[in-house]
């Protein structure tokens, strides 16, 4: 079997079966959102099952007027126990260990450490904070996690044969496109715009190590092999069969139990293709993703393994985009309701999704090496509500309204819309008559108020990712002017979302550098992009995995100028011209020049003599073996080891001290720092 060819007969099954397999027919002509064979533009809907309170995850500044009542109110989520009581006495010491400050428009925030590729990624431009986002108003998990996956802020209670608006969003972008869950169920965000089958563009892929028919484990004399070599005997045999005697009039077409031969005959063949897909080169497990669900090492597993092993079942689907019409993907985490010991469990979360060894980093890291994945993906971050303003007595919070959504791509325009810290909530309120003096931190209940529907924010996403589709999925959004549609879905003033996503085009590549005929990736290279239309450049840096991205660039022709310290890039700069397209693919390659990047020195005490001496590790680049001289001073010294990029010197402790000079057949080169006495 080709693997990507399906057999005839799964046209004919898709129609008698009415499965969740029925839209599984083969590929047809690209749209235009798609890249090549690849993966087209696809929304990733990861939902955080409980009400996360991300009022935790992003914090005020300590100088800012909101600190002070976001401490008075949140003090017990931090001194939760006796000993970080007595350690975080004031919010300083809590924003200076907990938080990465980060700026935009000139307000400085926090983002908690556990999610410091978060952080990173929103230096980068490719995180949107929208604020003051509006669901559910009821605080009722199965209420809200109803109305959030159908998108439906009026969405009756205990009706759940409803349409998801993922499933809108499959509909509305053809035949071909399909939700692949994940997780361990399926969501209500998945089911389709058919009532008389709701899984209708829905594949379940709870183990994409194991999504086929059950198969030979590779001992033939095992049960489990004897029984699945027999059960495929008996169903291929007898499936041919019935077709045989229906072809000679022997059976009536609609013979009731031709549908379970057909179907078997469909799972088995497209459980077998995607199997097929799996094992080719470069398709294999991934590490990133597989250490993180493993019972391997501990310290690279997450704390919630589960969530793991749907972001390798994901990374999976991806690269059987063409068999599976992944277009929607949909993620589930759990345990997000707070009511206790909120720190403890956020941090815990919080880093399994955006720590940079968590989910989210793996995930990006393995998908790097599929062509064009990371460019396509938007990640959105859903959940049932949020949390209130002030803390409850067991260092937790309980449900509220009001949240934050959080969007991922390298096509959002990132950045914070709406404001983050409102004003209002550290103000008194003017409606409380019995104790005007109170703010809405003081007062029991209180919530982040709702300004912006979700409606909104969900549909400038799914406009990205197919063109005129958020207004088939979000129908309330069609009214825009407000004035003239007050019942229409709330926007913050000021907040344009119309800016979400960049206009105009992309320019994706890489940066690596040569170094000993080795080509390695090359992280934090400063990038120029000047077109002879605009006085200032646009910059951007290469990130730790060596990609670069500039954003919303315009028809013409631009001057791309790579530079780093020590480094030579060859060409100096590139041409590039943008026509009506996306440019990717773009390599800068660079050739190191003679320098030292790192020096470490520790003392150690040799057990037999009691005399001291300072190991030295030198890390850089082009040191040449065997002829890289080393002197500190004058002092010419003998490397205990030596490699293409690291130094061992052992010396004596007293020794171990003066201007480090390097070097080469070719260069010379002295570090500006002396390596000081001990």
């Amino acid at each position: 079997m080709k693997r990507r060819d399906f057999v005839k007969s799964v046209f004919y099954t898709s129609a008698i079966t009415g499965t969740s397999l029925g839209s599984l027919l083969p590929v047809g002509t690209a749209r235009a959102a798609h890249t090549g064979a690849g993966l087209g533009r696809t929304l990733v809907n990861t939902m955080l099952l409980g009400g996360a309170d991300l009022r935790f995850l992003f914090a005020p500044h300590p100088d800012s007027d909101y600190a002070h009542a976001y401490w008075q109110a949140r003090t017990t989520l931090y001194q939760n126990n006796p000993e970080n009581k007595a350690h975080f006495v004031d919010y300083a010491t809590v924003w200076n260990e907990l938080y990465l400050p980060v700026t935009f428009n000139n307000q400085v925030f926090g983002i908690h450490k556990s999610a410091a590729w978060l952080k990173d990624q929103f230096d980068q431009g490719n995180v949107a904070i929208i604020c003051n986002v509006a669901a559910s108003e009821n605080r009722r998990h199965d209420h809200s996690q109803l109305i959030v996956n159908t998108g439906d802020l009026n969405a009756d209670q205990y009706i759940y044969d409803r349409e998801g608006w993922g499933g809108r969003l499959a509909s509305a972008m053809g035949a071909e496109a399909n939700v692949v869950a994940v997780s361990h169920d399926v969501s209500i965000f998945c089911n389709s715009v058919n009532p008389g089958n709701r899984l209708q563009k829905v594949v379940h892929v709870r183990d994409s190590r194991d999504f086929a028919l059950t198969g030979p484990d590779g001992n033939p004399v095992s049960q489990r092999s004897i029984t699945a070599r027999a059960l495929k005997a008996y169903y291929a045999k007898r499936g041919e069969a019935v077709e045989r005697d229906i072809a000679k009039g022997k059976l009536d077409e609609a013979w009731p139990f031709r549908r379970f031969f057909k179907h078997e005959e469909m799972l088995r063949t497209f459980g077998d293709q995607f199997a097929e897909v799996l094992k080719e080169p470069g398709h294999g497990p991934s590490y990133y993703l597989t250490r993180l669900f493993t019972t391997g090492s501990t310290s690279t597993k997450l704390n919630t393994p589960h969530f793991g092993k749907e972001l390798g079942n994901l990374y999976d689907c991806i690269n059987g985009v063409d068999v599976l019409r992944l277009r929607v993907a949909s993620l589930e985490f759990s345990s997000f309701d707070t009511h206790k010991q909120e720190m403890v469990a956020l941090e815990r979360h919080l880093s399994d999704l955006f720590s940079p060894n968590g989910g989210f980093a793996s995930l990006t890291l393995a998908l790097e090496n599929v062509q064009d994945a990371n460019e396509n993906l938007v990640h959105v971050f859903t959940s049932d509500f949020g949390r209130q303003l002030a803390s409850n007595g067991d260092n937790g919070t309980d449900h509220g309204r009001g949240t934050y959504s959080i969007i991922i791509s390298r096509n959002v325009r990132g950045g914070v819309y709406g404001e983050m810290f409102p004003q209002r909530e550290i103000l008194p309120d003017p409606n409380d008559t019995q104790t005007p003096q109170r703010t809405p931190y003081q007062q029991p209940g209180a919530d982040i108020r709702g300004l912006t529907s979700i409606e909104r924010v969900m549909a400038r996403v799914c406009d990205w990712v197919e063109p005129g589709s958020g207004v088939k999925v979000f129908p309330n959004t069609a009214k825009n002017d407000l004035s003239l549609y007050p019942d229409g879905p709330i926007l913050e003033q000021g907040v344009d979302l119309s800016r979400l996503f960049q206009p105009g085009f992309m320019i994706n590549g890489n940066t690596a550098v040569i170094n000993n005929g080795t080509k390695v990736n090359m992280n934090d290279v400063s990038l120029s992009l000047q077109s002879s239309n605009t006085i200032a450049p646009i910059t951007t840096r290469s990130n730790v995995y060596g990609k670069f991205s500039f954003k919303g660039i315009d028809d013409g022709t631009y001057v791309l100028t790579p530079s780093k310290p020590y480094f030579d890039f060859s060409p100096a700069n590139l041409t590039v011209n943008v026509a009506g397209g996306d440019i990717g693919g773009i390599e800068l390659v660079a050739v190191p020049r003679l320098h030292i990047a790192i020096i470490y020195k520790t003392l150690w005490q040799d057990p037999a003599t009691g005399e001291f001496f300072a190991i030295v590790r030198i890390g850089g680049w082009a040191f040449v073996p065997g002829q890289t001289q080393i002197f500190l001073d004058d002092r010419e010294q003998t490397p205990v080891l030596l490699w293409p990029n690291i130094i061992f010197l052992r010396l004596p402790a007293a020794e171990a001290y003066g201007q480090i000079t390097l070097v080469t057949p070719t260069e010379r080169y002295t570090h500006a720092v002396p390596l000081e006495r001990v």
